[in-house]
């Protein structure tokens, strides 16, 4: 079990009070202390007619920076203002792209090796905004065929977006692996805060499971846990449990031994903490 403390701001107040959330183990996975990762569930994205699209706000700024389209010709997403995807161009005179799916710890950054490219949304004088193809499926006299370098994969997506005017990278995790229907699942993504540095595929915070935090000596709150020898540990906070990101205390703790432990002042404002393993 992981716990994510409120820490009170009242020194000397006594206990914290404790908020216990279970947390799935990420096996093999790549930890950075400086990216923000949300598990937004399967989010569906499938039409039988028509079409069907699901905006997505990577850094809940109130802006959307992907838009995911079904229709009953393709599964495609649209970046958003001056965004792009991690994709292959289409050959000219054909437009658009096909969206790259990449593996865990392929590293998406500004110098995407050949052939991939960073596409932007492409804009017809009709005013129809060419996307970038994840999956196209159409019925033949013997059956589907299916185009699309995402079709059959649950896979990653790289991409490209903007926080206040300073360009950031982050992944996209589309679940494409029911063969034959132009759609998918939207289910989980991250991003690097710090603006131009890269992220890999599938890179996002482990989580370190603690002991039930004490108050060790008056005003200050314990926080244990089991340690690697030679690994950093990053204590995280933030005001509100439903805030997307977490803040860093202004230190990382270097362990050497198999058990770590901290003190920190129950001082200021309310807070969450949960501790992560640090780059």
């Amino acid at each position: 079990m992981n716990l994510t403390c409120r820490i009170s701001g009242a020194r000397g107040r006594g206990l914290c009070a404790v908020l216990a959330a279970l947390s799935w183990p990420v096996v093999g996975a790549l930890a950075e202390a400086t990216i923000v990762y949300r598990d937004i569930g399967d989010v569906p994205i499938f039409t039988l007619s028509g079409s069907v699209c699901y905006d997505l706000d990577l850094d809940h700024d109130g802006t959307h920076d992907i838009t995911f389209r079904a229709t009953g010709g393709q599964f495609d997403c649209v970046a958003r203002n001056e965004n792009r995807i991690l994709s292959i161009p289409a050959a000219p005179p054909d437009l658009g792209s096909d969206v790259i799916p990449l593996i865990v710890a392929e590293e998406v950054s500004s110098t995407p090796g050949d052939p991939y490219a960073w596409s932007p949304s492409l804009m017809l004088p009709s005013g129809i905004k060419i996307g970038s193809v994840f999956t196209s499926c159409m019925a033949v006299y013997n059956g589907v065929v299916c185009l699309g370098l995402f079709t059959g994969r649950n896979a990653h997506m790289g991409v490209e977006f903007h926080i206040d005017g300073e360009v950031h990278y982050g992944w996209v995790r589309v679940d494409c692996s029911l063969a034959g229907i132009n759609g998918g699942w939207v289910t989980e993504y991250a991003y690097e805060t710090r603006p131009g540095v890269p992220i890999k595929a599938g890179a996002k915070p482990v989580v370190v499971p603690t002991a039930a935090p004490e108050v060790a000596r008056p005003g200050y709150l314990r926080l244990k846990w089991s340690s690697g020898v030679s690994k950093a540990y990053q204590v995280q906070s933030k005001t509100r449990l439903d805030a997307l990101r977490w803040t860093d205390l202004d230190f990382v703790i270097p362990a050497t031994s198999s058990e770590t432990m901290v003190d920190l002042p129950m001082e200021g404002a309310a807070q969450f903490l949960r501790v992560i393993e640090a780059d």
